[in-house]
């Protein structure tokens, strides 16, 4: 064989090993891409899971209430009484966050100096607050933990605050007892019998200030060293009857003037062929200010109470069913409603007159369906409080929705 044919072998064969050893470079960097694919698909995957378990256990809506408003002695206007936007997230099968923020008549609230906070008159007015803003640690069915901002269960609207599940176009305890604070409470519920069940909330808050500094504490500054308790417990028999009664005490000076309060109601929604169509609601609450020692003797008063009682009748004519009242809805519902309201506020200083306040008023309202409602209401009041649409006879409309 010739020198020539021996090199020309060699080059082939050493070709042919290069060859084959970069293909199977090639292949090994293939296999490399594609399992860096896989990986890059599978984190996709594991972040679109992850986001729709969050939707999944997460709930992002609203409420709100929109009503026009003819009382004696104020010009009729259209109120934009509230807007709501809510967001109640159950993120852990133990752990819940729940966030309520208020637009209550709300145009535009900004200031226009930040530093100064001052507003130009072209500002529309309004107010934008934290309702809620809580979160609860769910240890057992008896024993929870709550923590944050949330409203302080006096009333029963204070644990029922959606304007869409009342039968009415207004709701007074809304003025008047109304309190949001900042604070922790322990909350639970044993069931006593099949048909009976116990349930309680206890905890401590900030607490009430005195008068001339704004009754409602500020959420992240108290005006004393003292923090203010509160207790409820309910009571419901074969989820048609719930007795609730409440109480609250603490100091709210800084001198440590004492303030307590007793609440309870009553509500009955009665499963019976007689009695199934109507709903009862008995309130009363009684606030109590001591003033030994008052500083604010102007302003400061000795007590407050009020009664809230309604009572309503549900019914639907069958031949509505199909009309435009009726049709396309599956269970639409009138209210025929009566409620009657006593305020009194007694003040400590001779020179300010005592609050005193008799409202009646009657509602018609129409359900569709179970998150949306209209009222037409009128009410007759003799008061002095302030507040023309309960001190005066006012008609009212109202439509509230939540989604």
């Amino acid at each position: 064989m010739s020198c020539f044919r021996i090199k020309l072998w060699l080059f082939l064969l050493v070709f042919f090993l290069l060859a084959g050893g970069g293909v199977a470079l090639a292949e090994d960097l293939n296999q490399r891409v594609e399992k860096l694919e896989q990986q890059v698909q599978a984190l996709g995957d594991q972040q679109t899971s992850l986001a729709d378990e969050f939707l999944r256990r997460t709930y992002i809506g609203a409420y709100a209430n929109f009503r026009y408003v003819d009382a004696q002695g104020e010009n009729n206007h259209f109120d934009g009484n509230r807007l709501h936007l809510v967001l109640n997230s159950m993120f852990h099968d133990r752990i819940r966050a729940y966030v309520d923020i208020n637009f209550q008549r709300a145009a535009g609230v900004a200031a226009d100096n930040w530093q100064t906070q001052t507003i130009s008159t072209n500002n529309r007015s309004g107010i934008v607050s934290v309702f809620e803003s809580y979160a609860d640690f769910m240890l057992a069915k008896w024993l929870n933990l709550r923590a944050g901002i949330f409203l302080v269960p006096l009333t029963e609207y204070n644990r029922n605050p959606y304007m869409v599940n009342k039968n009415f176009a207004d709701d007074p305890m809304q003025d008047v007892w109304e309190y949001s604070d900042v604070g922790a409470e322990f909350f639970g519920s044993v069931n006593l019998t099949d048909n009976v069940s116990f349930n309680y909330e206890l905890g401590g808050v900030q607490g009430l200030r005195s008068q001339p500094e704004g009754i409602f504490p500020t959420y992240d500054a108290d005006n004393n060293k003292a923090k203010s308790l509160f207790g409820r417990t309910y009571v419901v028999f074969y989820d048609q009857y719930l007795f609730n009664v409440a109480g609250y005490y603490g100091d709210y000076s800084v001198d440590d003037k004492e303030s307590f309060a007793i609440t309870g109601y009553f509500k009955a929604t009665p499963n019976t062929k007689i009695l199934e169509h109507f709903e009862l609601l008995a309130e009363f609450g009684y606030l109590h200010w001591e003033n030994r020692g008052a500083v604010f003797l102007t302003t400061d008063f000795d007590n407050t109470y009020a009664i809230n009682t309604y009572l309503v009748y549900k019914f639907w004519p069958s031949f509505l069913d199909k009309t435009f009242l009726g049709k396309s809805f599956d269970d639409p519902k009138f209210t025929l409603g009566f409620r009657y309201v006593r305020l009194r506020t007694k003040f400590q200083n001779a020179l300010i007159n005592n609050i005193n306040l008799n409202n009646y008023a009657m509602a018609f309202g129409y359900r569709p369906v179970s998150n949306f409602v209209m009222h037409l209401q009128y009410s007759i009041g003799d008061g002095n409080t302030g507040m023309n649409i309960l001190d005066n006879n006012t008609f009212m409309v109202n439509v509230a929705y939540s989604f």
